[in-house]
């Protein structure tokens, strides 16, 4: 599969995720992604357009965005609060899942090691002639990227595929994420066309569908789980009904998945005193109040 045009100097090169080659004062490698032969295909789809680069971008350092950036002998650019997961395998493991990770889970975790070519940006300034903006929540420094008329969003927003299959969105602070969709909202009611990680290209009436979606979609989580919580439950129990109501598939990766996000909602209604903790025969668990 090769590069696709989406745009005067824009080139998308398919995968979950996707990779976006931006040919502008120089040529920008945005989320380079994973997979043994990953590297291989971005090199040789760039010689097609006679295109060179020593630069990638990193919406974020989860290890699927970056695992091939070694392979490509770049220097990785990400936003500032994410200079030492970008650089260190075991911060990035604790950001992805909160501890080291199983060696099973992710194989592109497992793969890759720190990495030694790392410098930051801040938000909402240029680099390389693009713009950043703030897309936050998914992780601590998810970024957007605006070129032209377009904007790649990383995982600030989900495709409808992957919803069906995980049936949450991954985020670690609910709030930062809903502002994060909000923000994405404005920005497709405005016609850019927004770019996911992991789905297919939106734009016009189709992204703001998608973007409200996503919006729905997160809601709906925090009333199924007050809701749940009724009766006491632990977290383990709690993510068992809730994946039930959500109509997805139970495995072990969807239910390490999916651990995250739900701590981040439960986090939430817990300080916004909407939700109790509480120790029941040596076991940590929730009652809505």
């Amino acid at each position: 599969m090769g590069l696709k045009k989406i745009d005067d100097n824009l080139y998308l090169l398919p995968g979950s995720p996707s990779t976006l080659i931006a040919n502008l004062d120089e040529t920008i490698i945005i989320d380079p992604g994973k997979g043994k032969d990953r590297h291989k295909d971005i090199l040789r789809e760039m010689r097609k357009l006679s295109l060179e680069s020593k630069i990638s971008l990193a919406t974020h350092t989860h290890a699927d965005h970056i695992e091939v950036v070694p392979k490509l002998n770049v220097t990785l650019y990400v936003h500032e609060s994410e200079f030492s997961s970008a650089k260190y395998k075991i911060v990035r493991e604790i950001i992805t899942v909160g501890s080291k990770m199983f060696n099973s889970f992710l194989k592109e975790a497992d793969r890759l090691n720190d990495i030694e070519n790392v410098k930051t940006f801040s938000w909402d300034e240029e680099i390389f002639g693009i713009k950043t903006i703030q897309l936050n929540g998914h992780s601590p420094g998810m970024t957007g990227f605006v070129i032209n008329n377009t904007l790649y969003a990383g995982d600030s927003f989900f495709g409808e595929n992957l919803l069906s299959k995980v049936g949450m969105p991954y985020f670690i602070d609910y709030d930062l994420f809903m502002n994060s969709l909000n923000k994405l909202l404005d920005f497709a009611e405005k016609g850019y066309t927004l770019v996911p990680s992991h789905g297919p290209i939106v734009s016009g009436e189709s992204a703001v569908e998608l973007i409200r979606r996503n919006i729905e979609t997160t809601e709906r989580l925090e009333s199924l789980i007050l809701e749940l919580l009724s009766a006491k439950r632990c977290e383990d129990s709690l993510l068992k009904e809730l994946m039930k109501k959500l109509g997805t598939d139970i495995s072990t990766f969807t239910l390490y998945l999916n651990r995250v996000p739900l701590r981040a909602i439960l986090t939430k209604l817990v300080n916004e005193n909407k939700v109790e903790i509480i120790e029941d025969d040596g076991l940590l668990k929730f009652k809505s109040r």
